[in-house]
């Protein structure tokens, strides 16, 4: 009776030691100094295994400040780039470039500061622009909207824009 006791008593601290080595995993070296991030669609971190995982990013980190530093690239579930760009002492910084899922160009800007900055152009799958948006000091202004017959809806931020 007492080595079945001892027995079950083995067993449960078998399983609850296992349980305590898969301790979730939010990132994980990726070598040559580069970091693998794991968020979901709203870009939350969560478990390599979770099940509303969505995107990886590859890239630089520093612990101590808690900042991404140096360029970066966003895959999606299928290994594919979706989002580049760099990040100088933890702000945006240069060209940032969104893909669609044919690879081409969704969207792109610059960022200074963290801010954007110049036009923000949008574009259809096909390649064509869609939209360009001009971000000032104090102001944005979608300067062109064409729909996707090609139609200026908006040029030279006269028309317009639903």
């Amino acid at each position: 009776m007492k080595s079945i006791a001892l027995g079950i008593l083995l067993l449960l601290l078998g399983l609850l030691g296992n349980a305590q080595d898969k301790r979730p995993v939010y990132f994980e070296a990726s070598g040559d100094k580069l970091v693998r991030f794991y968020f979901d669609s709203n870009y939350y971190l969560v478990d390599k295994e979770c099940e509303f995982k969505s995107i990886e990013r590859l890239a630089s980190f520093d612990a101590g400040s808690s900042k991404f530093i140096g360029s970066f690239t966003d895959f999606d579930a299928a290994g594919k780039p979706i989002l580049e760009g760099a990040y100088l002492d933890g702000k945006k910084t240069g060209l940032f470039k969104a893909y669609h899922p044919n690879r081409s160009i969704k969207w792109e800007v610059f960022f200074d500061n963290d801010k954007p900055h110049g036009d923000w152009k949008y574009y259809y799958p096909d390649g064509h622009l869609m939209m360009r948006v001009n971000f000032g000091e104090d102001y944005v202004k979608i300067i062109e909207f064409l729909d996707t017959r090609g139609k200026k809806m908006v040029e030279d931020g006269d028309g317009r824009f639903e």
